[in-house]
């Protein structure tokens, strides 16, 4: 039997798409949603969604500007 959940780099497959979720949602509600709003809806950790917010930069990502100037 084939697991759901393949490591990868010491991170479940799963927890990417749950991580790209969370991302998705705050951008969605223009950075006016709590984050324990948001892992309580995916049912992760505080902890974990405020990580994710810092090492993937949420804000820098939203702000900048993608495409040519």
């Amino acid at each position: 039997m084939v697991s759901n959940f393949f490591n990868l780099k010491g991170v479940k497959v799963n927890n990417i798409n749950i991580r790209k979720r969370a991302f998705k949602i705050y951008k969605e509600h223009h950075k006016n949603i709590k984050i324990s709003d948001i892992a309580k809806y995916l049912n992760v950790s505080v902890n974990t969604v405020y990580s994710w917010k810092r090492r993937d930069e949420w804000d820098k990502r939203i702000n900048s500007k993608v495409g040519a100037p």
